[in-house]
């Protein structure tokens, strides 16, 4: 009898085997999962921890707890993604989506076209389709009806920052309104997450009348190297937070020194390099997107040094053409200088064509040239 373990270190449902299984609602202690199943009949427990139980300080800084803790958190986010995934494959997405992105009939879709430029429309719910709100100016006047682009613009240091900008204000300007955006917050003050810094805009919007804050309107997007950003509903209403904690790294975009040079991004390239096309400061939006395709929206790459001198990362347009160019006569020097086999010769040297099959003399070169052609899918 001496020998025999007390009923309380058996498991509670069968009192036979030690147990090994803790359920996460009661804390009642099973052997097997048949004793759980059982033990859930018998006593109604649905076997999901309590989030709002009390919990005991000394038992908060454990590895079980902040295991509690991000279980509790991760499973918020998963009911975000999941109202978000829904709500764009229902009815609601669908509107939303069709009031953001007009047919190509209408009055959006023509000035598409009258401006010149080519837009490649991302999947739908992809982070850069839902960043996109290009739009028509809400003017009632129709010679003065434009477009407000949004803007992506990449900074020297890979910092993205999303903007709205008027396709009738220049490059140059665009950027004072960008480089008079106020810094981040010293280490001495700290600003509360919920105050809006729109004073300081207001103030320097009154010290440059040619400014247009209407058609220029910033907000940075959250990167890994610049800290967070928060939005209101409206998006000219910018929200700064504090920097990270360990950051050194200032972001005061008046402090870069040296002329800035303005480059339009390709999209769809082949190289492992970001291909650039130069723009002039002085130009408008418009005029720097004709004949330009872009993704979603355009995407401006900031420099501090000309087209002459780019870095190793970087390639002009014009060098990316070229080598495309001469890639495509090499291959077609390539093809040319193959020769078909004679007539009447096995194509593996054991089998010979079958009568009324068409043999490999009988091709045209040129429609090989062509077959090859759109395998490859190379674009120009």
């Amino acid at each position: 009898m001496a020998d025999q373990p007390l009923l309380s270190a058996l498991c509670s449902i069968c009192n036979n085997n030690p147990p090994k299984y803790r359920c996460p609602g009661c804390a009642a202690r099973t052997c097997s999962l048949p004793c759980y199943k059982r033990h859930q009949q018998r006593a109604q427990c649905d076997g999901k921890r309590d989030p709002s139980r009390y919990v005991k300080k000394n038992q908060l800084a454990t590895a079980a707890g902040i295991d509690h803790d991000y279980n509790f958190i991760a499973g918020i986010e998963r009911g975000l993604d999941k109202v978000d995934r829904l709500m764009e494959e229902s009815s609601i997405g669908a509107v939303e989506r069709s009031t953001k992105m007009p047919g190509r009939n209408s009055n959006f879709e023509k000035r598409m076209q009258e401006a010149g430029v080519v837009v490649d429309r991302a999947p739908a719910g992809m982070s850069r389709e839902r960043n996109n709100h290009t739009r028509m100016a809400n003017i009632k006047s129709k010679k003065s009806k434009h477009l407000i682009w949004t803007v992506e613009w990449i900074f020297e240091d890979e910092r993205r920052q999303l903007g709205e900008l008027s396709e009738n204000v220049a490059l140059s300007e665009a950027y004072r309104c960008l480089v008079k955006q106020p810094p981040h917050p010293s280490k001495k003050r700290k600003l509360d997450p919920e105050v809006p810094a729109t004073s300081s805009n207001q103030q320097s919007d009154q010290q440059d009348p040619t400014a247009e804050p209407k058609d220029v309107q910033l907000k940075s997007e959250p990167t890994e190297q610049s800290g967070p950003l928060q939005h209101s509903g409206a998006p000219s209403e910018t929200r700064a937070l504090p920097p990270e904690e360990g950051s050194t790294r200032s972001y005061d975009l008046s402090r870069q020194p040296g002329k800035p040079y303005f480059y339009l991004v390709k999209p769809h390239t082949s190289s492992d390099r970001r291909v650039l096309a130069p723009l002039t400061a002085d130009a408008q939006l418009s005029t720097c997107l004709q004949n330009r395709v872009v993704l979603e929206f355009p995407t401006i790459q900031i420099l501090s040094t000309p087209p002459e001198s780019l870095p190793p990362t970087f390639q002009l347009e014009f060098d990316y053409l070229e080598q495309a160019r001469k890639e495509q006569v090499e291959l077609e020097q390539l093809l040319a200088s193959v020769k078909p086999p004679p007539d009447g010769m096995p194509i593996d040297g054991d089998v010979k064509p079958e009568t009324g099959t068409t043999s490999v003399a009988d091709l045209d070169d040129k429609k090989i040239l062509e077959v090859l052609r759109r395998d490859l899918g190379t674009r120009f």
